[in-house]
């Protein structure tokens, strides 16, 4: 089972570019025409900044669950190939869950072992689908991880 964040991620990214390049035009016309040059600069400056900010802390996540491995991907948009983050035994899994922040999701992976560490995971937007099939794959983790714990007893 394969999860990843690519669409919305990409529908940002776009967004974010769209933006970018608005506010490189009007500061451009602002300078030709010279009309109201400081307030048009410190709005453009303001939104190529925020969006500066925002696409490079877009971050692509694919979480792949295999049987008995799981593993967490991350990857930004402009840079190919992810990078392998979390990959471990579902064995060694204590819980997941998905916490909602301000307004982005984290993923908090706690993993066993002489004591128990936890993995957190900026997830950003999510859409209703890509939550739903998030948190389906997170029930069915819990699950099959208090599974395994419960056949070692």
């Amino acid at each position: 089972m394969k999860i990843d964040n690519k669409q919305s991620v990409q529908r940002s990214l776009l967004i974010f570019i769209l933006i970018l390049s608005g506010s490189f035009a009007m500061l451009l016309i602002a300078f030709i025409f010279q009309v109201h040059l400081g307030k048009v600069m410190v709005t453009s400056l303001s939104l190529i900044f925020l969006s500066l900010w925002k696409i490079s802390s877009l971050k692509m996540i694919r979480i792949d669950f295999s049987g008995e491995i799981v593993s967490i991907k991350y990857s930004h948009p402009f840079i190919s190939g992810p990078k392998v983050s979390l990959e471990l035994p579902l064995a060694k899994i204590e819980s997941c869950n998905v916490d909602k922040g301000f307004l982005n999701y984290f993923l908090c992976v706690n993993v066993k072992g002489k004591k128990i560490k936890s993995f957190y995971y900026h997830l950003g937007t999510l859409s209703s689908e890509e939550f739903r099939l998030l948190s389906v794959f997170i029930t069915n983790i819990n699950r099959l991880s208090k599974d395994i714990d419960s056949s070692f007893l």
